[in-house]
């Protein structure tokens, strides 16, 4: 048997996390029954040219429109083939299912699909006495009736499931005209335990299920192994950052297989319990990206959409311990709530532009009411929607035409936010959408400049000695020093004990471009000076790459007095760093200069990211030396 899998999809949901359960279902077929003739398709045409024995159908509300036109473009050209419905549409509203397709399944697909293809494997037809006997279904009787079936429990042990079918993620996007591989990312887990006034899944997907680790771990294995040009991983978990016990343990198992080093990870987390030690675990793991669903600057707004225990305050309390810990933030927004005021919404753009570029990844949508969420019970009690609505591409949420979308608010009018939207919002995430992008290309330049300064540092350790870094957030280096000796890294902002009297002194320490962010006179270099054994500083001159790079992330002062400070922090020179060490009784014993010409992007191209940057960034004052070096300086006692 073939079985065709179509997916309506539109450009924000290119990444594989929504079809995913498609890759799942499709391992469990093969599984159970040996069934391995299953692909992907966008396209209706293209997916009607494999000539499918069963077509089954995964689709969002707002694309039910697109699922009809393809189910009446399938029965004229392959009656006879299934039509089977499964999806986040049909399990919210599983009466909705069109009398063109012949079953809907609700929730997880797995089980249902497997006892559905067991049966037409077996060569019985889809009868109402067969469909009965399978759980969590809904059907047309013989009388022309919809039937539902008795609703089973979600799978409560995932690592019964076999690892997805990722070869099948992929498929022909006719608007692209090519071919589009989708990300391969992992679920860790199913479910989250929030119930969000706008989500589609806080009705049904409040029971977390975690898979266990030894399962995640091979998931993880999997990907590095078939597919090694993939260098960055997500997870697609409702919400991965939960229990530390379970992140400490992922941690360690990520860290022991090495695989921070060849890949780094996103995922998704809520502010409301969110703190410095998650951070740390986060980061020992290589997760580069935090995505959040902060949704307003308001906190009026918050409780309204989410819960009484988000707070603004929390929101800039995780970007904050993100951006000391070399994290990046990416921030999900909402306006256009019905209570929402203009001044509020303001709030929302006015968070997002103090955080720039903190937070270089942000989407803002307007609010839709989706089917199973509180949110549309609410719009329909409002009489906003009736009970016969199937206007399903006004969920649509990337555009706001006045014809279309379904206006919520009570406080501002369609054009007012259309108009904020297209003036505001959107510059925004153009912005930010430019910069990281930029960001990601430069960061690309440090492993030629680090492979440079590696072969340094390992004439000075041997693999039995300790070896403390004091960096910035800086992977490459770290991650080979790693291999090479008892190697530890903490961030610069941590608190620093280098006396005689502390336990495990290292045998070398390593300042990774932090001398410039905290300076001579500063609590840390104290705690430095204490420091008896060699100090290894790589320090930068004003225009140099990862100069820039540091501004780009966020980590720059805001007040004029820290401005100043960084300012001359920058501005040392070899001569005058020199003069400064010697004054207090350090003697630089090793020089080596790195100079990275080679690896600039061209001066035009600076000069334009600089420009677009200057809106948010103290730029003016930076940048000026046409040279770009860094020295190694090995320093200690005389």
């Amino acid at each position: 048997m073939r079985i065709g899998f179509f997916a309506p999809c539109n450009e924000f949901n290119r990444q594989a996390g929504p079809l995913m359960g498609i890759a799942y279902i499709a391992s469990y077929l093969s599984e159970q029954l040996g069934l391995d003739d299953v692909f992907l398709e966008v396209d209706p045409e293209r997916l009607l040219e494999r000539k499918p024995d069963l077509i089954a159908i995964s689709a969002f509300s707002e694309k039910y429109k697109d699922v009809i036109r393809a189910a009446e473009l399938f029965r004229k050209v392959r009656p006879e083939a299934p039509l089977i419905l499964g999806g986040p549409h049909i399990s919210a509203l599983p009466h909705s299912l069109h009398p063109l397709i012949d079953v809907g399944v609700i929730g997880e697909g797995e089980k249902p699909m497997f006892s559905l293809v067991q049966h037409l494997m077996q060569g019985k037809e889809l009868t109402s006495s067969a469909l009965n006997e399978i759980q969590n279904l809904v059907y047309w009787n013989p009388e022309g009736e919809l039937q539902r079936t008795v609703f089973e429990d979600r799978i409560k042990d995932l690592d019964v499931l076999p690892l997805p079918r990722r070869d099948m993620m992929k498929a022909w996007w006719p608007s692209l005209n090519r071919e589009v591989v989708f990300d391969r990312g992992v679920y860790s887990s199913r479910g989250c335990s929030f119930r969000c006034h706008f989500c589609m899944y806080s009705e049904r997907a409040n029971l977390i299920r975690y898979v266990s680790v030894d399962k995640v771990m091979e998931d993880i294995l999997q990907i590095v192994a078939n597919y090694p040009e993939q260098r960055h991983i997500i997870f697609y978990d409702d919400l991965f950052v939960t229990k530390k016990s379970r992140l400490k343990e992922l941690a360690d198992a990520i860290r022991s297989e090495k695989l921070h080093q060849r890949v780094s990870f996103g995922c998704m987390a809520k502010t409301s319990f969110f703190d410095a030690e998650y951070a740390m675990i986060l980061r020992d793991m290589n997760i580069r990206v935090i995505s959040w669903g902060f949704e307003s600057g308001a906190d009026r707004v918050l409780h309204y959409l989410k819960d009484r225990h988000s707070s603004v305050r929390k929101h800039q309390q995780a970007v904050d311990i993100c951006n000391r810990y070399g994290i990046f933030s990416g921030g999900y927004f909402i306006v256009g709530s019905s209570l929402e005021t203009y001044e509020e919404m303001a709030k929302t753009y006015w968070f997002i532009r103090k955080n720039q570029p903190k937070m270089p990844l942000i989407s803002v949508f307007p609010l839709i009411p989706l089917p199973g969420t509180t949110l549309w019970q609410e719009t329909q009690n409002r009489g906003l929607l009736d009970p016969s609505f199937d206007n399903w591409e006004h969920l649509e949420f990337l555009h706001l035409d006045p014809q279309h979308y379904l206006h919520l608010n009570e406080n501002y009018s369609l054009p007012e936010l259309k108009e904020a939207y297209d003036q505001h919002f959107n510059p925004l995430m153009q912005w930010t959408t430019r910069v990281f992008s930029q960001v990601l290309e430069y960061e690309k330049m440090l492993e030629p400049y680090f492979k440079q300064v590696l072969p340094q540092l390992l004439g000075l350790i041997s693999p039995q000695q300790r070896v403390l870094e004091l960096g910035r957030g800086d992977r490459w280096l770290s991650y080979e020093l790693e291999k090479h000796s008892l190697f530890q890294s903490q961030h610069w902002t941590e608190p620093l004990d280098l006396s005689p009297a502390s336990e495990n002194l290292p045998d070398l320490l390593v300042l990774t471009h932090v001398l410039e962010k905290f300076g001579l006179a500063s609590s840390q270099w104290q705690a430095i000076q204490a420091f008896e054994g060699p100090v290894y500083l790589l320090v930068e001159n004003s225009g140099h790459l990862l100069h820039l790079l540091n501004l780009l992330q966020g980590h720059f002062p805001s007040a004029v007095e820290e401005l100043e400070m960084f300012k001359q922090n920058y501005r040392y020179t070899l001569r005058s760093l020199s003069k400064e060490l010697a004054s207090q009784g350090l003697q630089i014993r090793q020089i080596h200069p790195y100079r990275l010409n080679g690896q600039m992007p061209a001066k035009e191209s600076v000069q334009a990211l600089l420009q677009s940057m200057s809106q948010v960034l103290p730029l003016q004052e930076f940048l000026q030396d046409s040279d770009v070096f860094a020295y190694g300086l090995l320093i200690g006692r005389p």
